[in-house]
């Protein structure tokens, strides 16, 4: 089995584990400590609060020491995180595990992203991203579905603590790749992002902010909305949140690699533009089928730009500082959230479900227009 095999195995069970967190985490807090939308945002914000925060500390790690096991580290705090969440008392416990979530994954993107290009041929690179995506959607769309069937005869915390097992498969496979790369002797880089060469890494980086400042709604905001909606059960849900994270996978991995062959700019205005419009109509939907029709469909359009926009930021990276490139970007995406899934889950809590999705499609909208506008491919 070949190193790049051994990251996406290692991407597809830790999928499992946080696809079922992701379907477990919001109705948990829900439905036993009665948690509204508001204070459910300030709790998943502080994941992207240690995110960004780390992000760019972890970055130059990733750069600095071994990639490999910098995201066997990270592997091992996450299931700290999943035992914090497996004994919570209080929902003071699931910011810290939040944290941890945070932490962790600040310390795997970047170094995961900067190995997947050096074991990856140039001219593959968001054929690549396309796969190692593929394989984590297509986990968590696994764990999607069985969250509900762990739910429903085991309790909550329960079945988080079974969510171990994956995660503990995940560091065994990344254990197991060899990594030849040798640690570079660097310094922190901040002045180079910060320079005019880096053009395109700032304009993603903004947009990417703008991106998740209301897409991460869908792990809080959308999970109650289909509940509330729909009268839909865990099972229900996991199903929806399932096959919507499965067309988001299978098309990353058809169109990853035609990104890099018809134009990555194209493809993501495809994608973006079109699941931004249809965003309006999701508010509208009169039963669970035509949600589960629309909501898969705009997932399969953003799939379609994610490899896209992600071989946009890989061209803009540099070898030596790839790490610390992919970092100073996911930042600022991840500062996103932090302020977007507070204000997003008031919207929804005081000015209903329909204003937080049109507010959605329309900081989509500009995200679109942005990238088209200012990013040169």
């Amino acid at each position: 089995m070949g190193n790049l095999k051994r990251l996406f195995y290692s991407s597809f069970f830790s999928g499992i584990a946080l696809g079922a967190l992701g379907v477990i985490l919001p109705l948990y807090l829900s439905e036993r400590f009665n948690t509204s939308l508001t204070s459910m945002g300030l709790i998943f914000s502080a994941y992207s609060l240690f995110f960004a925060l780390m992000q760019i500390p972890s970055s130059y790690i990733g750069d600095k020491f071994s990639r490999k096991k910098v995201i066997v580290l990270s592997s091992i705090i996450e299931s700290l995180a999943l035992l914090i969440y497996g004994f919570a008392k209080n929902t003071y416990y699931f910011v810290l595990g939040k944290g941890f979530e945070g932490l962790s994954q600040s310390l795997s993107r970047s170094p995961s992203n900067a190995l997947l290009i050096d074991l990856s041929e140039r001219d593959r690179f968001s054929e690549s991203f396309g796969n190692l995506i593929g394989y984590y959607s297509i986990g968590y769309v696994i764990g999607f579905f069985i969250a509900g069937f762990l739910v429903s005869p085991l309790g909550y915390s329960e079945s988080i603590l079974i969510l171990l097992l994956f995660q503990l498969i995940s560091i065994f496979f990344v254990f197991s790749i060899s990594d030849s790369r040798k640690p570079a002797e660097i310094k922190f880089n901040l002045s180079k992002f910060l320079s005019k060469p880096n053009r395109n890494l700032k304009i993603l980086g903004i947009t990417g902010f703008i991106v998740t400042f209301v897409e991460y709604m869908d792990y809080t905001v959308t999970v109650i909305f289909i509940r509330d909606k729909f009268s839909a059960s865990i099972i229900q849900i996991g199903i929806i949140m399932g096959l919507s994270w499965l067309a988001f996978g299978l098309m990353q991995i058809v169109f990853g690699k035609y990104a890099d062959r018809v134009g990555k700019k194209k493809l993501y205005f495809i994608g973006s533009f079109s699941a931004a419009i249809l965003m309006l109509l999701i508010p509208h939907m009169s039963s669970i089928i035509y949600f589960l029709i629309l909501f898969t469909m705009l997932y399969c359009l953003q799939g379609i730009a994610f490899p896209a926009v992600k071989g946009l930021i890989a061209d803009s990276t540099s070898k030596k500082y790839r790490s610390q490139d992919f970092g100073l970007v996911t930042t600022l995406e991840q500062f996103g959230p932090f302020f977007g899934l507070p204000i997003m889950g008031f919207i929804a809590d005081n000015m209903g479900f329909n204003a937080a999705y049109y507010v959605r499609s329309i900081v989509n909208i500009l995200a679109v227009l942005i990238v088209m506008k200012f990013v040169k491919e």
